[in-house]
């Protein structure tokens, strides 16, 4: 009679692959560049990260679940509208339900600014790419690509430094534009 031979390793190795493969990627880091992405924006037309470049971009992820989320929303199309096309705000919604979404938005952000990019992605599979550990999650990206600011939560403080870091990097790249001329 042929020995039985055990599946406990085959197990093991199995649940092991599933747990490294359902881990979330890496959190991006300041000075690393921003993962590329293009998703279908508000309206269902296709918009790639790509066209932000040569410009600042604000990438936010949103929920319609994140309460912390409600007084972020306003406060950057606010950002959005004071810089008035210095910078480029995105604002990724992570909900399977649009209609969640929309609700959501009707209530903290009734009108928007048009440099306040609304963005889909209901498999979060961007939101995984940028390795965020919670919501919402801020992220400033210069206009190479490069990122200059992380921040998970709502707080008066994080907006404060989201702020300093924007205008920080407008300045630096303003500087640089004039010494390349």
């Amino acid at each position: 009679m042929p020995a039985r031979r055990s599946r406990l390793p085959t197990l093991a190795v199995s649940v092991a692959l599933v747990v490294l493969l359902a881990a979330p990627a890496a959190a991006i880091d300041v000075g690393q560049q921003a993962p590329p992405f293009a998703l279908p924006d508000w309206d269902g037309r296709e918009t790639s990260f790509l066209e932000s470049r040569g410009q600042v971009t604000v990438i936010d992820f949103w929920a319609s679940w994140c309460a912390p989320c409600a007084p972020m929303l306003p406060a950057l199309d606010g950002l959005a509208q004071r810089l008035d096309g210095r910078v480029r705000v995105l604002a990724i919604n992570i909900d399977q339900s649009r209609a969640r979404a929309d609700e959501f938005l009707g209530e903290h952000l009734p009108r928007r600014s048009s440099r306040f990019v609304l963005l889909r992605d209901a498999s979060a599979n961007v939101l995984a790419r940028y390795g965020a550990g919670g919501m919402p999650a801020v992220f400033v990206i210069d206009s190479g690509g490069a990122v200059r600011f992380t921040a998970v939560g709502y707080s008066p403080e994080h907006l404060a430094e989201l702020e300093r870091v924007v205008h920080g990097t407008l300045a630096v790249e303003a500087a640089r534009s004039k010494a390349s001329e």
